[in-house]
């Protein structure tokens, strides 16, 4: 087994999937002393991500929303959060793939 695949024990994984600034400022608040965290960018091959096994994986791009989440939903028994910001339909269609694929969008100031 990888070292990026052995589990410390007790920990709680966490994963991250984009290569923006929200995922580098979410993944640096989590990255702490009894958690465990893994970044991957959307295009990788997310299987060393599925293998890892995370408790929980956000989910920050936008634009493979589609490819990503639902590829994600039958091999994650962790929940799965939707970061990006989507317009209400694609809300509906994602969160109903599975009970575990949760909204939770960035909310900013700006109008």
């Amino acid at each position: 087994m990888s070292d990026k695949l052995k589990a410390k024990d007790n920990f709680f994984k966490i994963g991250f999937i984009g290569n923006n600034e929200l995922t580098k400022s979410w993944h640096q608040v989590f990255n702490r002393h009894m958690t465990e965290t893994m970044v991957i960018e959307p295009e990788d091959n997310f299987q060393l991500l599925v293998d890892w096994a995370p408790n929980i994986v956000f989910v920050f791009e936008q634009q493979e929303i589609f490819k990503l989440v639902p590829a994600l939903v039958p091999v994650i028994n962790g929940m799965i959060v939707v970061k990006a910001t989507l317009d209400p339909g694609t809300v509906d269609k994602l969160v109903q793939l599975d009970r575990k694929v949760v909204y939770c969008p960035e909310l900013t100031n700006s109008t």
